[in-house]
């Protein structure tokens, strides 16, 4: 190529230009001296992350790692596996295959140690660890066979089930089974709930997409109320029917009304039981999420 220079001094600066080019790409070429941050998607509180069991828990590297020098520790290591999405994301999720997907085992907090996390360019950390708690498992008769009743989000009249005050929002798990995949037919579930008087409840049902679980609602009972109807073979009036359908979701709102309860508890009321009617689909098998919280009335 022919470049034509009309001056001297002109040929100067482009030979000025050129030289500081290159001393640019010197120093582009400098080593990274900065080991990688992770970043995990999941929700962490008071320094634990909660996963459900059938989430995968996704690690975010901030630069490309060496992937063959990078140990992976779970502790305990039952039911656990990984995999590199690619060398800036590793996939953690559990290994068992019961109810037709990937799952970790019930109710199973475990830790995570990374071993040897270090770039490419050999900048790193010896170890991190993290812990992971599962959300709180409700559903008593997938572990209990013998268990026959309603499963309680609460554990007191101010607590929800995982020992968290109401104040909070809370989200538990449990699963249904109508293909005998545990030996058993089990096709619905039982929840009991505790709205205190003037308060309100938001609550949600959620599961995959193309498994159409059924919700329905039953209350306030007084504690006397429940007994009654369980004892004969839970007859409940359904006062709301929902379906998750093809959005995998079902959400309700239900008011402590003063009026009602104090028509059916008397001048002085305190707490009104209800019950959340579970249900899926003949010859089908799935987990759930049922998350709640209340706002109190003020």
């Amino acid at each position: 190529m022919k470049v034509q220079i009309f001056s001297k001094g002109a040929t100067l600066t482009v030979i000025f230009g050129l030289f500081s080019l290159s001393l640019l790409g010197c120093n582009t070429s400098e080593a990274d001296h900065i080991a990688p941050t992770i970043t995990f998607n999941l929700n962490k509180s008071q320094g634990i992350y909660r996963f459900g069991v059938t989430d995968t828990i996704v690690v975010n590297f901030s630069e490309k790692i060496d992937t063959l020098a990078l140990g992976i520790e779970p502790s305990p290591p039952d039911g656990i596996t990984h995999k590199f999405a690619s060398a800036t994301k590793l996939k953690i999720f559990g290994k068992n295959q019961k109810f037709g997907s990937s799952q970790f085992n019930i109710n199973s907090p475990f830790t995570l140690a990374l071993l040897g996390l270090q770039d490419q360019h050999g900048n790193g950390q010896t170890r991190v660890q993290e812990s992971f708690l599962a959300y709180p498992w409700v559903d008593k008769d997938m572990v209990d066979t013998t268990f026959v009743g309603l499963d309680s989000l609460f554990s007191s009249r101010t607590t929800w089930v995982d020992g968290s005050s109401i104040t909070d929002s809370i989200i538990t798990e449990g699963g249904l089974d109508d293909k005998k995949l545990f030996g058993k037919h089990d096709y619905f579930d039982l929840k009991l709930l505790s709205i205190s008087f003037g308060d309100t409840l938001f609550a949600s049902l959620s599961t995959r997409s193309n498994l159409n679980l059924a919700l329905k609602i039953a209350g306030p009972f007084s504690k006397a109320g429940l007994d009654s109807a369980i004892s004969l073979d839970n007859q409940f009036t359904w006062s709301d029917s929902l379906q998750t359908g093809s959005i995998g979701k079902a959400s309700v709102r239900i008011v402590g009304d003063f009026a009602t309860y104090i028509r059916k508890f008397g001048p002085s009321p305190t707490v009104g039981l209800f019950v959340f009617f579970i249900e899926i689909p003949r010859d089908q098998e799935g987990f759930y999420r049922l998350s709640a919280r209340i706002h109190p009335f003020k």
